[in-house]
C-alpha cells in the first residue's frame, strides 16, 4: 500500500509540490531585476512648465494623514509634476486642510469634491483622471508615506521600459508592536507573490496605493467600466483589463527608491475588514489564470488545517508525515519571505514569518469563505462583498 493510501500522505505530497512551487518563485525573484534610477536633479518646480505625472490620491476621511504624504510629495527630486486630491465625501477636516496646504504648496495642487451621486474610491479616481493634465497618472492613498525619489524612479523606469501600467512595491511604516509586525509579514508575501505571477506573465494582484498607467492608456482600455458596480478593485480589475490589450507591457517595479509605506491596520476588527474587502475581489475576476492559483492556494491551506486536527483528535495518522510536510511548508515559505523583507529593509522581521506558521492556514480558509458572505465595513461605509455600497 503505497503513502497516498493515507490522508497525510496527501498533505506530504501536496507540501513537496508546494516547496518545489515556491522554490521556483524565489528564483523568479531573484531574476527580476532591481532598478536602479540615475541621480535625478533638483526639485523646484518652474511655473508654467507643463506637468509630465499627475498624482492621484483619492480620500476619505483621512485629516490625520494626508498632510504627512502632501509633505513627502513636495520633497520630490522630480519635477514637474501635479497632485489631484479627489475627496470622496469626506466627513472629517481632509477637505479644509487640503485647501489650506495648496495656498503654500510647492507643486500644483488640486482638490476634487466628488458629486452626490459619485460615490466611492472608483468614482473618485475616474474624476481626478478626467481633469489630469499628466501623461502619467500615478496613485496612491492618502495615509501613505513616499520616499523622495518616489517619482523620479517611477517616471524613469516608464521611459527606459515603456510598460502599459507599473505595479510598485508596498510595505507597511515601521511596525509598532506584534500585531503591526505580522502584518509587515503578510503583507510581503502579498508584495513579492503578485511580483512574481506577473513576472511569469500572469498578473493577478495590484495595490493602488502604488501604481502607475498613461492617462491614454485608461482612456484607451475603457476606465473601470465593467467593474464600477463593485466598490473594490479599482487596481486590480484595471490591471487585467490592461494586461489584456497588452500582455506583455506589465512590470513590477523592483527598486527599494520606489517602495509606498502605508499604516498598519490598528485593531484585529479593522485588519478582518481590510481582508474581508481583498479577498472579496477574487470571484469577481472571472479568469482562470486568476481564480484557479487562488482555489489551489485555498484548497492547500484547507488540507494544513486538517492535518492540524487530525493530530489533536487522536485520528489514526501519522505525524511523522505531517511534521515532514509542515516543515517543507515552512522552510520554503520562510526562504521566499526572508527575500521579500529584507527587499522592504525588514529582514530582522523574519521570526514573524515562525509565528505565523500555525495560524495562517486557518486564516487563509476562513477569509476565503466568509469573503464571499454578508457585508465589510470600509471608510464608515456598509458593502457587498459582490456588488457595492449599501449604505
Amino acid at each position: 500500500m503505497t503513502v497516498f493510501a493515507y490522508p497525510e500522505g496527501w498533505l506530504l505530497l501536496f507540501s513537496s509540490l508546494y516547496f518545489v512551487g515556491l522554490c521556483g518563485a524565489r528564483w523568479v525573484w531573484h531574476r527580476i531585476p532591481v532598478f536602479h534610477p540615475t541621480q535625478p536633479g533638483g526639485h523646484e518646480v518652474q511655473p508654467g512648465l507643463f506637468p509630465q505625472i499627475t498624482v492621484v490620491v483619492a480620500a476619505r476621511n483621512e485629516a490625520p494623514n494626508i498632510e504627512h504624504l502632501l509633505t513627502d510629495l513636495a520633497q520630490q527630486t522630480f519635477a514637474p509634476f501635479e497632485v489631484v486630491v479627489s475627496d470622496d465625501h469626506s466627513e472629517d477636516q481632509t477637505r479644509d486642510l487640503v485647501e489650506v496646504y495648496a495656498g503654500h504648496a510647492a507643486y500644483r495642487l488640486r482638490l476634487l469634491r466628488s458629486l452626490p451621486a459619485q460615490v466611492g474610491k472608483k468614482m473618485a479616481v475616474s474624476s481626478a483622471i478626467a481633469i489630469a493634465s499628466g501623461e502619467l497618472i500615478v496613485l496612491t492613498d492618502a495615509d501613505c508615506r513616499v520616499g523622495k525619489e518616489w517619482l523620479a524612479t517611477i517616471w524613469q523606469f516608464y521611459k527606459q521600459n515603456d510598460p502599459k501600467i507599473i505595479v510598485g512595491p508596498i510595505t507597511l511604516l515601521p511596525p509598532v508592536g506584534l500585531f503591526a509586525q505580522l502584518q509587515v509579514v503578510e503583507q510581503v508575501s502579498l508584495t513579492v507573490s503578485g511580483a512574481v505571477a506577473l513576472a511569469l506573465g500572469h498578473p493577478n494582484m495590484a495595490n493602488g496605493a502604488n501604481l502607475a498607467y498613461p492617462k491614454s492608456v485608461f482612456d484607451e482600455v475603457g476606465g473601470f467600466a465593467g467593474s464600477a458596480h463593485i466598490a473594490s478593485g479599482d487596481d486590480e480589475f484595471l490591471l487585467q483589463k490592461i494586461a489584456a490589450v497588452y500582455p506583455n507591457q506589465i512590470q513590477f517595479l523592483k527598486s527599494p527608491s520606489a517602495i509606498v509605506r502605508t499604516l498598519a491596520q490598528p485593531s484585529y476588527q479593522d485588519f478582518f475588514q481590510q481582508r474581508k474587502r481583498w479577498a472579496s475581489k477574487w470571484r469577481q475576476h472571472g479568469k482562470a489564470a486568476v481564480t484557479l492559483p487562488a482555489l489551489i492556494v485555498f484548497m492547500y491551506h484547507f488540507v494544513c488545517g486538517i492535518s492540524i486536527f487530525y493530530l489533536i483528535s487522536g485520528y489514526s495518522v501519522r505525524p511523522s508525515w505531517i511534521v515532514a510536510a509542515w516543515l517543507l511548508k515552512f522552510c520554503a515559505e520562510g526562504w521566499l519571505l526572508s527575500e521579500g523583507l529584507r527587499f522592504v529593509g525588514y529582514a530582522a522581521l523574519a521570526w514573524g514569518i515562525l509565528v505565523l506558521q500555525p495560524m495562517y492556514s486557518f486564516y487563509v480558509v476562513l477569509m476565503g469563505i466568509v469573503a464571499n458572505f454578508g457585508t465589510y465595513k470600509w471608510k464608515g461605509r456598509k458593502v457587498k462583498p459582490q456588488g457595492g455600497f449599501i449604505g
